[in-house]
């Protein structure tokens, strides 16, 4: 089986926010979607743990060639698998796009899930979405 050259993004890698630009290559493309979960708001990043809510992100798919080059970045900034204890765990989920397609993915899962609040908890907005933005804690 290969591996994904999709990643789906829930908190400071997508379009707008703090780590946006440490992607090393440009996508082929980005789409709005989901995947199954449970997210947790830790202030200036989120987390995601297994559950069943809708979790809301981006999905960005980048050339076959440059895949690897991504999650060994990837991997860095998420302190996955760097020689130490690891804050996130890369695996893959399956991510249903807003036009309705269905793909594979890497994703990054908090590795530490015991240690999360329940007041941390982001609960599905009125759609139905669990969403985290660093932009909002702007907001009144």
């Amino acid at each position: 089986m290969s591996k994904p050259t999709s990643f789906f993004v829930y908190g400071t890698l997508m379009r707008g926010e703090t780590r946006e630009p440490l992607w090393p290559h440009p996508p082929l493309r980005i789409c709005a979607g989901t995947t199954c979960g449970r997210l947790y708001d830790l202030g200036s990043y989120p987390a995601l743990i297994d559950g069943k809510d809708l979790v809301r992100g981006e999905l960005w798919e980048v050339e076959k060639h440059h895949a690897e080059k991504t999650w060994m970045t990837l991997d860095k900034i998420e302190c996955f698998d760097q020689g130490c204890e690891d804050l996130y765990i890369r695996r893959i989920v399956t991510c249903r796009t807003f036009e309705g397609e269905t793909r594979s993915a890497f994703a990054y899962f908090f590795a530490e899930s015991d240690s999360l609040k329940a007041t941390e908890r982001i609960f599905p907005d009125q759609n139905g979405y669990c969403s985290w933005s660093s932009h909002r804690r702007n907001e009144c």
